[in-house]
């Protein structure tokens, strides 16, 4: 997997790599190649007590991938996520090895319905969801070329 990156990368100014949202072989391996992994989680505290366990991947990885950044945002989140969105910056302070994007994607049903209609959340009609989405896309684009 890790030479089909390096491969595609050449070829792309961008290669997304979707991994199981799980610690894999998939994960592991994108790891070594990725300018920049993203971590989506919840803010509740069960998804983020898995960060330490991360935190030690994510140092294992910088030894043969010592450029890799990793950015968590949260997301499904509840509308009102600030008390959420609190917690998480919290417990990320704990660790200096991942940086905290400030968008958070919220939990709505028109996430389900334009992936219903085979539709990106561009082509459906919700601005809320395609401001967050573009906001997202930003900070993913300052990580990258910072």
């Amino acid at each position: 997997m890790t030479n089909q990156i390096k491969s595609e990368a050449e070829k792309y100014d961008y290669v997304i790599v979707d991994a199981a949202g799980r610690d894999s072989r998939e994960m592991r391996s994108a790891m070594l190649a990725v300018d920049l992994m993203l971590m989506p989680t919840k803010a509740s505290l069960s998804d983020l007590e898995l960060l330490e366990h991360m935190a030690e991947t994510v140092e294992t990885a910088r030894d043969y991938n010592p450029e890799l950044k990793v950015a968590v945002f949260i997301n499904m989140a509840p509308t009102n996520s600030q008390s959420e969105k609190n917690i998480a910056k919290q417990l990320l302070k704990e660790f200096p090895e991942f940086t905290l994007l400030n968008t958070v994607i919220s939990e709505r049903k028109t996430h389900r319905d334009a992936f219903s209609e085979a539709l990106g959340i561009y082509e459906w009609k919700d601005s809320k969801a395609k401001a967050e989405m573009s906001c997202l896309l930003k900070e993913i684009d300052n990580e990258i070329k910072s």
